[in-house]
């Protein structure tokens, strides 16, 4: 089972993308401000990070940031309904809201395959 941390901070999409893993082979913790990020990661091992791009503070493209300084080789998957602004090279893929759980499992299984 891949743990997955999931950044957004619309409450309504962040319950909904926690929803979209529930009963799966993923389990989705929630952080609803993207200045959580540090210490969430430092709290549990994560296999990988979904976060929203246009946040208020630490956007998406601090946190692909972030991670890659500091746990590089942790996947990151983008969700935004638009991602102009900064460079989708940060990311390993964007996903546009909104997101169907069809999209979103698909994707956690093209950067991590086989983590179950």
């Amino acid at each position: 089972m891949a743990r997955i941390l999931l950044i957004d901070d619309e409450p309504a999409f962040l319950r909904a993308l926690c929803g979209m893993l529930e009963g799966g082979p993923h389990m989705g913790v929630p952080v609803e401000r993207a200045e959580g990020v540090p210490a969430a990661l430092a709290a549990g091992g994560y296999d990988a990070v979904v976060t929203d791009l246009r946040m208020q503070g630490m956007d998406g493209w601090a946190v692909a940031g972030w991670l890659r300084a500091n746990r590089p080789g942790t996947p990151v998957i983008a969700i935004s309904g638009d991602t102009s602004g900064g460079s989708d090279a940060a990311f390993d893929l964007v996903l546009s809201k909104p997101v169907r759980k069809a999209t979103l499992l698909q994707a956690i299984e093209v950067v991590l395959p086989g983590k179950d």
